[in-house]
């Protein structure tokens, strides 16, 4: 296998974490690049903000490949602030397209997201559905994502798209779904299921996710967009129930969340075909992990005084 020198954007991330982990253990030159400080040893970190072209041009002098997952990954924050969401997520991935053209970057791969399609008109969809999202999170990477295609080719470089499935796993952040719900199965309090629990999503481990990208940094994958998700659609009243029966807790409903992503399920077959990545860890063994290990998600064990 080829190694390639590889500059990873948000690598201080929960998913800029891992992707740089496969990445240096598959034998790769990892260069990492973020506003905050890593939490975890790496040899190679620059500290900036992709909205500043030295800063990038400065890095960009030091990688032939570039994963971009820099920006804002919390739809609650990007909901609540979305001039920060937007300058990150569409401003900074246009900077950075713009100066990988410019010093002839062979491959720019996109973590793009799932929610970018919207309400589906079908079921399930693949990468050719419209793309029509509601959320400010959703659109500003679609925005990003709008950027990044528009530079393939230029300066010869490949630019890939990969639309990721909602990410889950040791490290992610408090404010998800899972993390609260073990969060409130520790305290023995009921977990509150915003809607009628019907609704889905294609949960992802990080290290599958991480995992696929390392294959297209390897891979001569074209310059397309990739569906890059779990096939497993687990629905919010499954996950609260596994999680409710081991704690012994119950299950609550409350009123449905307004900036709710529609459930649509979506076709991988692609990525599988193109460079060969399908998701390998099933869900409920990855739930059972965190829940086994609940400080990996923020959650203090209970520690009995008898």
């Amino acid at each position: 296998m080829e190694s390639h020198r590889v500059l990873v954007t948000g690598c201080s991330g929960f998913l800029g974490r891992y992707v740089v982990q496969h990445l240096t253990l598959a034998g790769h030159e990892v260069v990492g690049f973020d506003l905050l400080e890593p939490k975890y040893p790496i040899d190679n970190f620059f500290k900036g903000h992709l909205t500043d072209k030295a800063d990038l041009e400065r890095v960009l002098d030091k990688a032939s490949v570039v994963c971009h997952l820099g920006g804002i990954g919390d739809v609650y924050l990007a909901e609540k602030n979305p001039a920060l969401a937007f300058r990150a997520n569409a401003l900074g991935s246009k900077v950075l397209a713009d100066v990988c053209a410019e010093r002839q970057i062979e491959k720019l791969v996109y973590a793009s997201t799932w929610e970018v399609y919207g309400k589906s008109n079908q079921n399930p969809i693949d990468e050719t559905h419209p793309c029509n999202p509601k959320t400010t999170y959703s659109i500003s990477k679609l925005a990003g994502e709008l950027f990044i295609r528009g530079a393939d080719g230029l300066g010869g470089m490949r630019a890939i798209v990969l639309r990721l499935g909602t990410a889950y796993g040791p490290l992610m952040r408090e404010s998800t779904v899972i993390s609260r719900f073990i969060r409130r199965g520790i305290e023995h309090k009921p977990l509150t299921i915003l809607g009628d629990g019907t609704q889905f999503r294609q949960f992802t481990h990080a290290d599958d996710i991480a995992r696929g990208f390392e294959l297209v940094v390897s891979s001569s994958a074209p310059s397309q967009v990739y569906n890059m998700l779990s096939d497993e659609a687990i629905t919010l009243f499954d996950l609260a129930t596994q999680i409710a029966r081991h704690f012994g807790t119950t299950i609550d409903q409350g009123s449905p969340r307004l900036s709710e992503p529609p459930s649509v399920h979506i076709r991988v077959d692609k990525a599988w075909t193109e460079f060969g990545w399908r998701s390998s860890v099933r869900f409920a063994d990855g739930l059972q992990a965190l829940i086994d290990a609940p400080e990996e998600v923020g959650a203090k064990r209970v520690v009995s005084s008898g």
